[in-house]
């Protein structure tokens, strides 16, 4: 029998703490765990933690410790393309929202890990991610939309593949095909987290689906009540002018630049 790529092979058998892989077994994002991010044990175990307080409310508090667990697995097992792509998405959502750095800052450090992903591992869902929000930061909307479908097909069993396939995609110029990949997210994770929603409305609201859209915002303030990009998405989507396929600069919530 032909034996499996390496970034092919579960490493499930080898997780130490239970405790957070039978959470995200909950959460349904259990088919993420069988795409190889480290074949290091304890980096293992510092990716499993760092994933799911990043399934959780998205918020500075959460993101600080996944941050924290991705770092010390990425010092335990540097050449890993998944870590160092899941590092870059953590400082993209720094450049967006200056948890850590300034923008300036968070964005080159997001390029750096984006970077040194693909040079990895080219075919690593992860660093495929990573690459589409980069290019997003640069505006370089083609380029992200490659990588953010490359990634959704290297892990069709991933709904966080899917779901940041349709953020990046929604604000590429493509909402129609970016709903797609939100609503097979939440299928594949029926427990999702309420993030899901607010990029669902979004791409809702880009494709003209304007009640769709102020529904899915609405369900996503229920579940995060008090977060101002649900409010702002909601109130955002009583607006609709100018919003529509292929157009890039419809919503208030664009991802900065890196020079804006």
């Amino acid at each position: 029998m032909r034996e499996l790529p390496e970034r092919n092979r579960p490493i499930q058998p080898y997780i130490v703490d239970h405790d957070w892989e039978e959470r995200l077994h909950a959460e349904g994002e259990q088919a993420r765990l069988h795409y190889t991010t480290t074949s290091n044990v304890e980096a293992w175990t510092y990716w499993v933690k760092g994933l799911s307080h990043s399934r959780q409310a998205f918020i500075k508090e959460n993101l600080t410790r996944g941050l924290a667990d991705w770092q010390r697995a990425l010092a335990l097992d540097p050449a890993s393309a998944a870590l160092n792509g899941m590092l870059g998405f953590l400082h993209y959502v720094d450049a967006r929202f200056g948890w850590w750095d300034d923008r300036k800052s968070a964005g080159a450090k997001a390029r750096a890990y984006a970077d040194r992903a693909p040079e990895l591992d080219p075919e690593n869902p992860d660093a495929n991610t990573a690459s589409s929000l980069v290019m997003l930061l640069k505006r370089r909307y083609d380029e992200a939309a490659i990588h953010a479908r490359k990634a959704a097909r290297l892990a069709p069993g991933s709904a966080d593949a899917a779901t940041y396939a349709c953020y990046v995609l929604a604000f590429a110029g493509y909402p129609k095909e970016a709903m797609a990949h939100d609503e097979r997210a939440m299928t594949l994770s029926p427990h999702y987290p309420g993030y899901y929603l607010g990029i669902l409305g979004n791409a809702y609201r880009l494709a003209g689906r304007f009640a769709q859209a102020i529904t899915t915002f609405k369900a996503y303030h229920d579940r995060n009540p008090g977060f101002a990009l649900a409010d702002g998405d909601r109130l955002s989507a009583d607006q609709p002018a100018g919003a529509g396929e292929g157009n890039r600069e419809a919503t208030f919530i664009h991802p900065p630049g890196l020079h804006d």
